[in-house]
């Protein structure tokens, strides 16, 4: 068995080595080197002649890989599926809330908004204190009672109510509209 080698400059503790720098550069011989190449350190030449393969040949992939792997997104197939309303809710028919402020309380359903799920709904707020609201039907219980709405106007107040965002750009007023984008210059 071979003897065990020593380093030129050992640890006296981890990162303080027994010689300083320039100890060593005279330990290692660095001075006649220099001495011997005219003052400079010799250098080897760059070899720049890289060959390109020629296009017929497959280039081998490499042998290892980086530790970290690259994130690769993934492609979202979903597509979104319009909602269907339910067939006991018809317009006229009395619902109760079961969530939120108005939670038991029972209103009108008026009409489906046309960009979204939600329910068009009204209390009569005279009657209930339950103003024109937006509610998703899962948040709803149909009941078999109708209420003629026949002669009600929607149209009017329901665009207002599907506007769902208004941005103010520098005198430009841009307004989203059922997802799709109206600019409106004033």
């Amino acid at each position: 068995m071979a003897a065990k080698k020593s380093p030129r400059n050992p640890n006296l503790i981890n990162g303080i080595a027994k010689f300083s720098y320039s100890k060593m550069y005279h330990k290692k011989g660095l001075w006649a080197i220099k001495k011997k190449n005219g003052g400079k350190f010799p250098t080897h030449p760059k070899f720049t002649a890289a060959i390109d393969p020629p296009s017929n040949i497959a280039v081998k992939p490499p042998k290892f890989y980086p530790a970290d792997d690259v994130e690769k997104t993934l492609i979202n197939k979903h597509k979104p599926k319009p909602t269907k309303l339910r067939a006991n809710i018809t317009p006229g028919t009395v619902l109760i809330i079961l969530a939120g402020r108005f939670k038991g309380k029972r209103v009108m359903f008026l009409k489906q908004l046309v960009c979204s799920v939600l329910l068009f709904i009204s209390g009569s707020f005279k009657v209930n204190g339950v103003p024109l609201r937006r509610v998703n039907q899962a948040y709803v219980i149909a009941t078999s009672t109708k209420v003629d709405v026949s002669g009600v106007k929607i149209d009017k107040i329901q665009r207002k109510f599907m506007l769902s965002l208004i941005f103010v750009v520098v005198d430009i007023i841009v307004v989203v509209h059922c997802q799709k984008k109206i600019v409106v210059v004033p």
